[in-house]
């Protein structure tokens, strides 16, 4: 058995397999078989007698790549892989919690929030500030919980009555599950022993995203004479919004001791064209571990950067280009950031191109968009009462679900519409106080608007006038930049020639956009639309990647502020990491493509509905001109 499992790995990937003492650091880069060799890796101690099953731990950080280690351990080693504990880092700490709950400082039958319970939970704590403004702090705690970091004084009072609460419920959240037993662990000898003897080799899948708690948790599992082996890649460390810490996979050996490093070094997946680009631009980084990465296969066509005037002109292009080749299935659409969606969602609808969103939702189904909507058929439309009901009271405006029930049962009763019935309510001081002159501020917003004739000029006026925009603005986190990044590409759709002036061609915009929304649901796999952040461990024949212009990556990089930082070193540094960590971001981008990569940057880019002048990405002026072919539309796409 030990023949077979070795007979199909290169020579870098059976090093790593045949090394199971002291410790071990795999660099795997980019389809390099990192997932076989752990899971060979598995099989091969076990059929050799090195390990028992029930002594192996192993260790990734999602249910998808757990669930595909256990399929393929069970198909080399049979039942036996039962008896391997294979989990991510927070099912491994919810089984440690349940295994010695009193020890953890927790009473059986305790319960785990998540995120969202979380956020609403923190609400309630302070039931008298503004939920816009404390639910997004739940995330700042958390974050602070994973870096192993203090509260500040502006955060301070929200992690005491956060921690106080939880513990009174006997919840834990998911950064409690690595928490709390890093804290038993240090504290509880008999615990200790007992892991320390019951793991003795323990694998961690991915460790270049790995934060501090979670890398202080594997020292502390690893006893005396228990194998540790860390597979990752730091030039695909790219979750660092998410508490990931290059510098876990880079000071791994300084950690463990007798570590050896053994580099994966050959990639199967993308053509040697597409790989000598990647290779150009991730080789300006300087936080990383010096390794070479060579592809297997000399197929594949040379990577072609397309020059567009317009962010429109790159969209019809992509789309055009994908209807050429036909492989649906196999192509995937990538960007930095998910309000670039729009456009190719736009022209994949107008050409019947079937496609799916990775970890996002539909341009038109997300929840800013919905709003914004909802506020354009209530100009439109006085007697729309779902939309009335979505947008009265968003943001608060202090109108209960009786209020509003109030009032759309004033309307159903006299058939007048929403409008009329509320300000009837108002005369007759059924809604008094502060909710009748916020009622009538809203009404008096989204009345007066309909007399406009420009419509993006009435858009931005009603998401601003409404305080929907302020509401979407009032947390920085990642997810609510991206929305107010896709309220300004929805101006952008309005400021199209067809639907810019008039109330005939807002009309037809709702319509439009309703039609977009039916077309596109159920619409089969398809074209994959998906994130850079969201591609790791997928791989597409023809690889879009779209926006590469300096606003946009490394745009948040660029957009640091010196005032923030105490000494123009400590600016430096937070500027090289934040760049970095983009160009790794590209690196990933462009290694998802086996056969075709087609990469695009524009002149001209929307933003709320105006254009503004875009640059190259500095990355792209990092690829020899041997590596890349210019594409420049003059009158048409040469090619």
């Amino acid at each position: 058995m030990t023949d077979n499992l070795l007979e199909n790995l290169n020579p870098q990937q059976r090093e790593a397999v045949e090394i199971n003492d002291g410790s071990l650091l795999v660099f795997a880069g980019a389809g390099s078989g990192k997932t076989r060799v752990i899971t060979t890796k598995i099989a091969y101690a076990i059929s050799r007698g090195l390990f028992r099953p029930e002594e192996i731990l192993a260790v990734t950080f999602t249910n998808k790549a757990c669930d595909e280690m256990r399929q393929r351990v069970d198909a080399l080693v049979g039942p036996l892989s039962e008896k391997v504990m294979i989990k991510t880092f927070h099912s491994f700490g919810a089984w440690f919690l349940r295994t010695f709950t009193l020890e953890s400082g927790l009473e059986p039958g305790f319960g785990i929030f998540d995120e969202d319970d979380c956020k609403a939970f923190l609400c309630q704590c302070f039931p008298d500030e503004p939920k816009k403004y404390v639910a997004p702090i739940a995330s700042v705690i958390a974050g602070l919980k994973d870096r192993m970091e203090k509260p500040d004084a502006r955060t301070a009072k929200y992690a005491a009555a956060y921690k106080t609460g939880m513990r009174a419920m006997n919840k834990v959240d998911f950064a409690d599950l690595i928490i709390r037993p890093i804290r038993t662990l240090k504290t509880n000898k008999a615990v200790s022993d007992y892991i320390h003897s019951r793991f003795r080799m323990i694998l961690v899948d991915e460790y270049q995203d790995s934060n501090k708690a979670q890398s202080i948790l594997l020292k502390l599992l690893a006893g005396p004479g228990c194998f540790v082996c860390a597979v990752g890649d730091d030039d695909q460390s790219i979750y660092r919004f998410r508490g990931a810490d290059v510098g876990n996979i880079l000071e791994f050996p300084d950690v463990f001791p007798n570590c050896r490093k053994v580099v994966l070094g050959t990639n199967y997946r993308c053509g040697g064209a597409i790989l000598a680009a990647a290779k150009d631009v991730i080789s300006n980084n300087t936080i990383r571990a010096p390794k070479d990465l060579n592809a297997a296969k000399n197929t594949g066509n040379i990577p072609k950067l397309y020059h567009f005037p317009s962010d429109r002109d790159e969209a019809d292009f992509v789309v055009s280009k994908i209807v050429e080749t036909g492989d649906y299935p196999g192509t995937a659409v990538i960007y930095r950031n998910n309000s670039l969606s729009r456009l190719i969602e736009d022209r994949l609808m107008r050409a019947k191109v079937p496609y799916h969103i990775v970890g996002s939702t539909k341009f038109y189904e997300r929840e800013e968009v919905k709003d914004c909507m909802a506020l354009l058929n209530l100009v439109r439309n006085h007697k729309d009462k779902v939309s009335f009901k979505r947008m009265v009271n968003k943001p608060a405006r202090g109108l209960g679900g009786t209020t509003v029930e109030k009032i759309l049962e004033a309307s159903e009763k006299t058939g007048s519409d929403v409008f009329a019935a509320s300000e009837k309510l108002i005369a007759e001081g059924a809604v008094k106080g502060e909710k009748a002159t916020k009622l009538s501020a809203f009404l008096s917003v989204l009345g007066k608007k309909e007399r406009s004739y420009d419509n993006l000029i009435l858009f931005r006026e009603i998401v601003e006038d409404t305080g929907l925009l302020d509401m979407y603005k009032a947390s920085d986190d990642r997810e609510n930049t991206d929305r107010c990044g896709n309220i300004s590409q929805l101006a952008g759709a309005i400021a199209e020639e067809e639907y810019r002036y008039g109330p005939e061609d807002l009309d037809r915009f709702l319509e439009d956009a309703a039609l977009i929304r039916n077309e596109t649901k159920d619409r089969g796999t398809g074209v994959t639309l998906i994130t850079m952040h969201s591609t790791k461990g997928l791989e597409f024949s023809n690889v879009f990647v779209i926006g590469m212009d300096d606003l946009i990556i490394p745009g948040s990089a660029l957009r640091i502020d010196r005032d923030d930082f105490d000494s123009e070193e400590d600016y430096e540094a937070a500027l090289l990491m934040a760049i970095e960590e983009e160009r790794r971001l590209c690196y990933v981008a462009f290694t998802r493509a086996k056969d075709n990569l087609y990469i695009s940057t524009v002149g001209m880019r929307s933003h709320w509905g105006a254009p503004v002048l875009c640059n190259p990405s500095m990355f792209l002026s990092e690829i020899a001109e041997d590596h890349i072919r210019h594409v420049f539309r003059r009158g048409g796409w040469d090619e």
